[in-house]
């Protein structure tokens, strides 16, 4: 997987909900990945105009309440970030390539994001629709709804499209264990979610889900996924658990820890290897995988779990 950004582009735009190495005044460390800052771009009262027109609410009532010396510094700031991204575009293009031409196609061919994701990342905010849970679930519901709707609409060019491979990587930001109750989380979660996931199916798309947070308490709730059409990546699970349930109709990729890679031994590396291995590959449909990115794990740990997977892998 490669994703490449114009991070010169990011500060025209002056972006402020992520933040990333080698922007002035960053304080992101330079081998680090960016950070992501939240913020409530949408008040509450707002949900009914959201609701009754989204491209309205989006882009036509911002534009009006601009004076016009400001919306031409607005687009003229909008072709100086579409020239740039263009740019970071092509030299994508350009890995992506050398890749495939080394045998690795694309992982994805698409990004998703869980249709409560997308109104809690850049709408409400964490803390908002937390609030909105208790004030208005019915909004959330409708919203949901809405987003579910569009990322459908939005997915169809996979019936048309020549590619490599089809498979769309949805990361589930706020769905672990304890962010909501097991009712919320079927109601305005998953089952939306599985809207998104079954209508890519039957578009012969693989979806990649990448849990974050803990998910012990989901995963019986995870049985609906549409048969050997998913890849399911853990972060934090009972991995056996993980296997017998939802192993059963989806690819699963395993939730090596981190941190034994930046603190561990060793030996604690090669014995965890095994440990996930034993329970994960047999009877296939299994993806040894870290739980997180690797860009402050010690050297001689990450050569020595390689090494073991590479063997221990294959007995």
């Amino acid at each position: 997987m490669s994703n490449l950004y114009s991070g010169k582009a990011e500060e025209i735009a002056e972006t402020k909900y992520i933040d990333w190495p080698g922007r002035p005044g960053s304080a992101v460390l330079d081998n680090s990945i960016y950070r992501v800052h939240e913020y409530a771009f949408m008040e509450q009262e707002e949900y009914p105009e959201l609701l009754k027109d989204f491209t309205g609410y989006m882009y036509i009532g911002q534009l009006n309440n601009l004076s016009n010396a400001q919306a031409m510094d607005a687009c003229e700031k909008l072709l100086k970030i579409g020239k740039l991204q263009a740019e970071a575009q092509k030299d994508l293009d350009d890995l992506r390539r050398t890749l495939a031409g080394m045998g690795f196609p694309p992982m994805q061919t698409g990004v998703g994001l869980v249709p409560y994701d997308t109104l809690s990342n850049y709408f409400r905010g964490t803390i908002g629709t937390f609030e909105d849970l208790i004030e208005g679930p019915d909004l959330v519901e409708q919203a949901v709804d809405l987003f579910t709707d569009l990322q459908i609409a939005n997915f169809q060019y996979f019936r048309y499209a020549q590619m490599p491979v089809k498979r769309v990587m949805f990361w589930m930001h706020k769905g672990m264990d304890g962010f909501m109750s097991p009712g919320q989380f079927e109601t305005l979660y998953w089952k939306p979610f599985m809207k998104v996931v079954h209508a890519l199916a039957e578009m012969d798309v693989t979806s990649i889900i990448y849990t974050e947070g803990k998910y012990d308490s989901r995963l019986e709730q995870m049985v609906d996924l549409p048969e050997n059409k998913c890849v399911v990546h853990f972060e934090n699970v009972n991995l056996q658990n993980a296997k017998n349930i939802v192993g059963k109709n989806s690819c699963i990729t395993a939730n090596f820890p981190v941190y034994l890679l930046e603190y561990g031994t060793e030996e604690q590396v090669i014995e965890e290897a095994k440990r996930q291995i034993d329970i994960g590959a047999p009877g296939g449909g299994f993806i040894f995988e870290t739980n997180a990115s690797i860009e402050n794990v010690k050297r001689e740990n990450l050569l020595v779990l390689y090494d073991t997977v590479r063997t221990y892998g294959k007995k």
